[in-house]
């Protein structure tokens, strides 16, 4: 096949697609949840739910697609770029960390703080309070790891 071809192109249109997508949906994410704690009761809790649900379905599809395109990418290559290479290799390995973090730690404190909010407790609770920190951070660390991960696919150093 090789990197000139249109069957990669079309490929690579469509792993770049996944990325904005995706990773763009997460990243937006953090400022409606910083809408979300701003507004009390019901609007809050309106902006919360309606945030988890747009940014958790479409956008998470996405970034799982994100590798098994980039992955087609490679195999379409005609050896252009391999998987031994430092950069493919380290985007792959933060990807992983980043998929751990984000799955693992990020969405289970938003969908808690969900429904936390949406009963008795409230928005003001020490513990939600401890969760949006949580959330917060992690969502920092998820978003440096994919900025990270774009470095290396443009710039591609060591090849």
């Amino acid at each position: 096949m090789g990197v000139d071809t249109d069957l990669y192109n079309l490929v690579l249109v469509l792993h770049i697609l996944a990325v904005i997508i995706g990773f763009g949906g997460m990243f937006i994410a953090g400022f409606y949840g910083n809408e979300a704690r701003d507004r009390p009761g019901r609007e809050g809790l309106a902006v919360a739910e309606t945030t988890l649900k747009v940014t958790g379905t479409i956008p998470t599809v996405a970034v799982i697609a994100v590798p098994i395109l980039g992955i087609l990418l490679i195999l379409l290559s005609d050896d252009t770029w391999k998987f031994s290479e430092a950069w493919i290799s380290l985007s792959f390995l933060l990807y992983i960390v980043l998929m751990g973090l984000a799955t693992g730690v990020q969405v289970p404190a938003i969908r808690k703080m969900v429904a936390m909010r949406s009963g008795a407790e409230g928005a003001q609770s020490l513990e939600m309070q401890a969760l949006g920190k949580k959330a917060a951070t992690v969502s920092a660390i998820v978003n440096v790891l994919w900025v990270v991960i774009l470095f290396l696919m443009v710039f591609k150093p060591g090849h």
